[in-house]
């Protein structure tokens, strides 16, 4: 049962939930190890998962745990019996008068390892491309104020990852520090801000050189209408990693506007020349009573064998929080109106975005991402695209992992999408259909792969606390080389119980 305490006389206090939960689980799959086509080989897999999720919400302190300890039986694989833990956590303290906080986080799942293998969307699947991950974070940091003058805020964030297998000389340790100085309320018009950043990322298994990224940049905006601001940047960055220590950066600059004509559109965009050339970045939302759009687009330097993001995904809780924004204020409130949500209308917690591959190799990404969402009375529809230009940077590093695709190709090109409808039919039942594609080309290689998967499945609420799914997937694969095609039919069904 869910438990609720308060703890009394107490700085810290704060309402805690804690739900014991389990979930048994019966696959059906046609190819259990996402093997070409012609070998594949059928199981029947059953899962044990208990967990616990708390939350915990006070003035001081918010923190959310999601846990599950997975074990899987095969009924023709015994060999791959085994088990894979589950996590999510994060949580933020304030320490000293909302002046000093310590922010932290956690993860564990399992997550592909390149685009050049078969891609798993399910733990059960027996495929050497997948592997566990593991990250921890722990962030503290100060915000103050000199008076009406300025806002100072400084940061300090170290950063854990690691994973099994061959993928294990990729696990990693970083160190951050920003520091920040802004405009204080006595500015109204002209806004300015001067900040630096330094990352540092060592190998923990000693197999790539410690990289630096250095940062130092000073913002200026300008308020040109109400509604209208100009913008204006400079800076330098210093880039050290690989065989080529201290010589890849230079200054940049950009100009941009930002735009808010109402509480409900933003517009943000830029564009510059860094030391890779021409840069431009777009930061686009709008939403309406029942809808929410975001676009946008970003250039980063990746040093980090991951992007740090366990799974590599898009938050749906992101994406329908805004539709509730307008009528729950609140975050707090608006928090449980969004989960509540998500669980009424089978969303799931994650949508799939591009193959986060694990590489020692340090590259620039470019990125385009879109984001819909639209709410019903008895139906939801989210909808995401992507394109992702990953360009390779340490060209004269060798690659650590046989299946890195920048050891085919100095730039890999990804793009897809994905989208989920919902309906609910009535208070206790529930449906959904999603699809989705990621394409990825190793454009030095002339090779592509293409990765589709359907999905449908219907939900009903047995009892107060107990819930029954039954889900059909369709996954296929398709690439123009001698790995081969795949394709997997799977049909699962899942009795979840929350104590």
């Amino acid at each position: 049962m869910a438990a609720s305490t308060l703890v009394p006389h107490m700085s810290y206090a704060a309402d805690w939930q804690v739900t014991p939960k389990v979930q048994l689980r019966e696959t059906y799959t046609d190819n259990v190890r996402l093997a070409p086509r012609g070998r594949e080989e059928s199981d029947f897999v059953t899962e044990i998962e208990p967990g616990v999720a708390i939350t915990g919400v006070g003035p001081r302190l918010q923190m959310q745990l999601d846990y599950a300890f997975k074990y899987r039986l095969y009924a023709k694989n015994s060999d791959a019996n085994g088990h894979n833990h589950a996590l999510r956590a994060n949580g933020l303290l304030d320490v000293w008068d909302r002046k000093l906080f310590l922010q932290g986080s956690a993860a564990i799942a399992q997550q592909n390892i390149s685009t050049l293998g078969p891609q798993s969307t399910s733990d059960i699947n027996i495929n050497p491309n997948r592997t566990e991950v593991r990250q921890g974070t722990l962030s503290p940091y100060w915000i103050s104020r000199l008076g009406r003058f300025a806002n100072v805020n400084a940061r300090y964030t170290w950063n854990r990852m690691e994973s099994d297998g061959e993928t294990s000389a990729l696990s990693s340790e970083s160190n951050t520090v920003n520091l920040g100085l802004s405009q204080g309320s006595m500015f109204n018009e002209l806004g300015w801000s001067v900040s630096y950043s330094r990352q540092d990322i060592d190998s923990t298994q000693g197999q790539f050189n410690k990289r630096t990224l250095e940062t130092l940049t000073a913002s200026a905006s300008y308020a040109l209408l109400p509604t209208l601001s100009g913008l204006l940047s400079i800076g330098r960055e210093d880039n050290a990693y690989g065989d080529t220590q201290g010589s890849i950066g230079g200054n940049f600059y950009s100009v941009g506007f930002q735009w808010a004509p109402s509480r409900r559109t933003n517009i943000r965009a830029e564009v510059g020349e860094r030391y890779f050339g021409n840069t431009f970045s777009l930061d686009a939302q709008h939403r309406t009573r029942l809808t929410a759009w975001t676009l946008t687009y970003g250039e980063q330097v990746v040093g980090t064998p991951g992007l740090l993001s366990v799974p590599v995904s898009l938050d749906t809780a992101a994406t329908v929080d805004r539709l509730f924004i307008s009528q729950v204020p609140d975050p707090i409130q608006r928090q449980q109106v969004v989960q509540a949500f998500i669980a009424q209308n089978g969303l799931p917690q994650f949508l799939p975005s591009s193959v986060d591959f694990l590489t020692n190799q340090v590259s620039l990404s470019k990125r385009w991402q879109g984001t819909f969402g639209l709410r019903g009375i008895r139906s939801a529809l989210l909808l995401s695209l992507f394109r992702d230009d990953r360009q390779r940077e340490s060209s004269g590093t060798p690659t650590i992992v046989g299946t890195d695709p920048f050891s085919l190709s100095d730039n890999v090109l990804q793009t897809g999408y994905n989208a989920i409808l919902s309906w609910r039919f009535s208070e206790r039942t529930s449906g959904s259909v999603s699809v989705g594609q990621i394409k990825s080309e190793m454009t030095d290689a002339s090779r592509t792969d293409t990765n589709s998967n359907i999905r449908i499945g219907i939900t009903h609420q047995l009892q107060p606390k107990l819930r029954g799914s039954v889900e059909y997937r369709w996954l296929n694969r398709d690439t123009n080389s001698s790995a081969g095609d795949v394709r997997e039919n799977a049909i699962t069904g899942t009795l979840s119980l929350a104590f």
